[in-house]
């Protein structure tokens, strides 16, 4: 039991040394008198120089975790801003009617019908086409885009919670 006690008690001295870059007799002395001054400095009652490092390493740590929360935040902003969406695509298509005698079917010149446009997106699995008129065309476009910068946006919000993710798990190691 004695030398169990010694070892423990020789095993501390020799960690409080390797903590502050000493060795020698005088340095758990030494150790315990930086400690003890440290305390003071800090003026909080039984803080120490190691929980002052743990606070600094986690002040330090907390600022990448701050600047992804603020990039994460513009986005959110970014999207908050966006008015009507719709998901898919816009097409313009001329078509050939059924008439013998229409200008569409003209051998040498032929003037096909149009321009139509044709709305084509995927909702829950199921593919939906819609013939658009002209005068909603613009709008139509602008929902698009919409839904695009929506998309855009949502993507870089899932990256940075990934990385923030990895980060943080990396940091714990």
């Amino acid at each position: 039991m004695q030398r169990a006690a010694s070892t423990a008690t020789s095993q501390r001295n020799v960690a409080k040394r390797a903590q502050v870059g000493r060795s020698g007799a005088r340095a758990p002395h030494q150790a315990d008198q930086r400690v003890k001054g440290m305390r003071k400095c800090l003026g909080t009652p039984g803080v120490d120089i190691a929980d002052s490092i743990y606070i600094l390493q986690d002040m330090n740590n907390t600022k990448p975790i701050q600047n992804y929360q603020q990039k994460i935040a513009t986005l959110k902003d970014q999207l908050l801003q966006l008015d009507r969406m719709r998901p898919g695509s816009l097409s313009r298509q001329y078509n050939v009617c059924g008439k013998p005698g229409c200008h569409c079917k003209d051998p040498q010149k032929p003037k096909r019908h149009g321009p139509y446009y044709q709305l084509n997106y995927v909702f829950r699995g199921k593919k939906k086409s819609q013939f658009v008129r002209a005068a909603d065309v613009a709008a139509v476009r602008a929902e698009l885009a919409n839904f695009k910068k929506f998309r855009r946006l949502t993507d870089q919000w899932v990256g940075l919670a990934l990385q923030r993710a990895d980060w943080e798990l990396k940091s714990k190691a």
